[in-house]
């Protein structure tokens, strides 16, 4: 199954239902671009940083999804999201891993595509921007200098717009 990466504040915000549009650069120079794929009544899985309980810690998440279900504690291993706030206190937890490591049993929300379009980058309006989860286009328009750089928004290239709808919690 396909997924996107999301940051953790961004990524909260998918689960609680108020994210509801992704805008990624395409890929110009590049033959393919993996994001065409992206279709409409597609469903794939959000990436996200995330952390398991330390019993887990010394191996790789699959390693421990494998481990977990063979001890007979149930599907999936327990896991903290970044994106919900800091490590709860009390318990002991491994270390926080980047969204690249997560694998798919781990997700908390599975999405499925609505709309997929290509347009420039300055065509977003604060509507396009409040369906990005930003309060307007001025907003929007930071975070993204923040992850792509100001360059990146002064070239006014042309981006990924997937439209989408969380479908449920994972597995």
């Amino acid at each position: 199954m396909r997924s996107l990466m999301f940051m953790p504040e961004l990524a909260q915000l998918v689960f609680e239902g108020k994210k509801t549009e992704t805008r990624r650069p395409t890929q110009p120079m590049a033959p393919t671009d993996r994001l065409d794929a992206f279709q409409p009544d597609e469903t794939f899985y959000m990436r996200e940083r995330f952390a398991l309980k330390a019993m887990y810690n010394t191996q790789s998440p699959n390693d421990a999804v494998t481990m977990h279900r063979e001890c007979g504690r149930g599907r999936k291993p327990d896991v903290f999201y970044k994106g919900a706030g800091e490590l709860p206190s009390g318990e002991r937890w491994g270390r926080w891993r980047p969204a690249i490591h997560m694998p798919e049993l781990l997700t908390r929300a599975r999405l499925l595509v609505l709309e997929h379009r290509r347009e420039a980058l300055h065509l977003i309006d604060d509507e396009g921007a409040q369906r990005e989860g930003f309060a307007d286009r001025d907003a929007f328009m930071d975070a993204w200098c923040r992850v792509y750089g100001r360059a990146s928004w002064l070239a006014n290239r042309t981006v990924h717009v997937i439209r989408f709808r969380k479908l449920g919690t994972g597995t």
